[in-house]
């Protein structure tokens, strides 16, 4: 859970969020993180952390196709 923190930061700071390959690179990193929550390798208030910090930064879509 740290280097994955570690590593979060390090990138988080770079990136641009106009450019598809940073889209890529937070998609990733998202990724990873609910493959962590799956497994259940970190507690659950580091879920719920991680998940607002997700749905803050990713569209997040209803059945019309509506950005919300």
């Amino acid at each position: 859970m740290t280097s994955c923190v570690d590593r979060y930061q390090k990138i988080i700071t770079q990136l641009k969020y106009g450019k598809d390959q940073d889209k890529k690179i937070a998609i990733d990193l998202c990724n990873e993180e609910l493959f962590y929550f799956q497994k259940k390798y970190v507690p659950g208030a580091v879920i719920d952390e991680w998940l607002e910090g997700m749905v803050n930064y990713l569209p997040y879509f209803n059945e019309k196709g509506d950005n919300l």
